[in-house]
């Protein structure tokens, strides 16, 4: 049986642009804390909760997501939480104090949220039986995203612009687009509320088998980020890499996510979901097992860019694995309550890990990853009842 085609719209763009927005805006943090903490002469525990504040806010934006979008819509509501994230940032451009920028990040990722909390539900309204390449697509594009942050910030800090101009970057940017796109955001606010007055009104209870499929959720988003937090400073203490080089392993582990991600697009329209899932996650095991346990560096980079290559793909497969397990008329609960997932997953799991290394140092404590890795092999078998046919 042919496959139907899978087709971009003006819709389509307007949500790729956004989350690739969102995606900027949460990996740009982790770069521009050295910079905060010497410019407020901050301990890193203090600098550190710029990250933990703005998962605060997804927390909460996740917990009510759904009744903003039935309040104002979809498409609105994406495009007032890209605009709710300037108050937020323009407390971290100008602060006098460290709690003005703690508390920019904090109102950024509240704000910003809506629309990581609004765009898995959207996508699955609008593509359907194909949601699953259009979850992979969309994140090779906010990966890409993911990437320049780091660059731009250690780029632009050496010249006259400084780095506070890395942040301003993406603000320029979306304001030109909606100079040039006005007509065409107008015309898919309607069509969107359109399209969701045709949904049910009263949203079903989340079924156990989403729930499972959320854990899932949780366990990749916390295997990712457990890689973007400490892969540097395991690098720097199990093999001597100059501080400087080891930073950049952030941007290596997300390029290979980004190559995963627009590998995955295709792939998954040719595909079982599972099965690219599982391989998925084999590929993210061996990369893993390279980086941690050899004491060659070479060996451990070689894993390090492997891990991402298979975490690439794991976190849109588990986003449509969520959503397909429930009726129409909850997608937008289920689309919301991911971000809980990932909110969940990002402020609590590498933190634990940091807990663990200060007790047994990071060689040991990064077994704590293996472990998220070998529980996240039984999502796709918690959700077939559901998901067997994909």
């Amino acid at each position: 049986m042919k496959k139907q085609a899978f087709k971009r719209d003006n819709i389509t763009w307007q949500l790729y642009i956004l989350l690739s927005f969102y995606g900027f805006l949460i990996n740009i943090l982790g770069p521009l804390t050295p910079y905060l903490r010497a410019e407020h002469n901050s301990n890193y525990a203090t600098a550190g909760l710029h990250f933990s504040l703005f998962a605060v806010g997804m927390l909460i934006a996740g917990s009510f997501g759904e009744l903003v979008v039935k309040k104002l819509g979809t498409m609105r509501t994406l495009w007032f939480s890209a605009l709710g994230t300037v108050p937020g940032i323009f407390f971290i451009l100008f602060a006098q104090q460290i709690w003005f920028s703690l508390t920019g990040a904090f109102l950024s990722g509240l704000l910003g949220s809506f629309i990581l909390t609004t765009i898995p539900g959207a996508l699955a309204i609008k593509y359907g039986d194909l949601q699953a390449t259009a979850f992979a697509e969309i994140n090779a594009f906010a990966a890409l995203a993911s990437v320049t942050a780091p660059l731009l910030v250690g780029g632009l800090a050496a010249t006259p612009l400084g780095w506070r101009s890395a942040l301003i970057l993406p603000f320029v940017l979306l304001f030109i687009y909606v100079l040039f796109q006005y007509k065409n955001l107008k015309a898919g606010f309607s069509l969107q509320l359109k399209s969701q007055q045709a949904i049910e009104t009263s949203p079903s209870k989340l079924p156990i088998t989403y729930w499972w499929a959320w854990l899932g959720i949780l366990l990749v988003v916390a295997i990712e980020f457990c890689m973007i937090y400490w892969s540097s400073d395991f690098l720097i203490s199990s093999s001597g890499l100059p501080i400087h080089i080891a930073a950049l392993s952030v941007a290596f582990f997300l390029s290979a996510m980004l190559v995963s991600r627009s590998v995955g697009s295709r792939l998954l329209q040719q595909s079982n979901q599972r099965r690219v899932y599982n391989w998925a996650l084999l590929l993210t095991t061996l990369g893993f097992l390279l980086f941690w346990l050899p004491e060659v560096l070479p060996v451990k980079v070689i894993g390090l860019f492997i891990t991402g290559l298979g975490v690439g793909n794991l976190y849109p497969i588990t986003i449509s694995f969520a959503i397909r397990t429930v009726k129409p008329q909850s997608t937008e609960a289920a689309s919301a309550r991911t971000s809980l997932a990932s909110g969940g997953a990002i402020l609590s799991l590498p933190l634990l890990l940091g807990l663990v290394a200060d007790q047994t140092g990071l060689n040991t404590a990064y077994g704590l990853v293996l472990v998220l890795i070998l529980f996240s092999f039984l999502v796709p078998l918690l959700t077939q009842p559901i998901n067997k046919q994909i």
